[in-house]
């Protein structure tokens, strides 16, 4: 006589979530942030993801690939990682999620939160519309500078 399971507690039965991931080199200058929010729009409205997420992640593209080009562009030459600067954009998503990180060189970490703002000042809210807008977000360094990321739980 065989014997026959009809599962077991621990063992996944579904296959993986298929992830495409896309990437995109970006100019280390402000012109570079249009860029990253036509091309990430075009890449997930061809992906045929709902229009809300897609102003959401351009909305998130926009603001750390600004914080990026303005560290990489302010940083001094022995803080940059070796070789010219660099800004570069990926996008990576799947059924139930979207990231996005941003790559740079400088090797500077990101600031923490700072206290409540002044609602007149001009700057500095990026991390807060990060914070309020994505799932979950963070930093890390890498071998060349730091990854910025944010993850759209859909």
């Amino acid at each position: 006589m065989t014997a026959m399971f009809q599962g077991s507690v621990g063992v996944a039965c579904r296959a993986p979530a298929v992830t495409h991931r896309s990437c995109l080199d970006l100019a280390v200058a402000p012109s570079a942030v249009r860029s990253a929010r036509h091309w990430a729009a075009n890449l997930l409205t061809q992906a045929e993801f709902d229009q809300d997420l897609i102003e959401t992640t351009v909305l998130l593209v926009s603001e750390l690939v600004t914080n990026a080009i303005h560290a990489v562009s302010e940083v001094p030459d022995a803080a940059k990682a070796e070789g010219r600067p660099r800004v570069w954009l990926a996008i990576e998503r799947s059924p139930s999620l979207v990231r996005v990180e941003v790559h740079d060189t400088a090797c500077v970490p990101i600031p923490p939160p700072s206290s409540p703002r002044d609602p007149e000042e001009e700057s500095g809210r990026g991390l807060e519309v990060i914070g309020a807008l994505a799932t979950y977000w963070g930093w890390h360094p890498d071998s060349v500078g730091k990854v910025a990321w944010c993850e759209l739980v859909l």
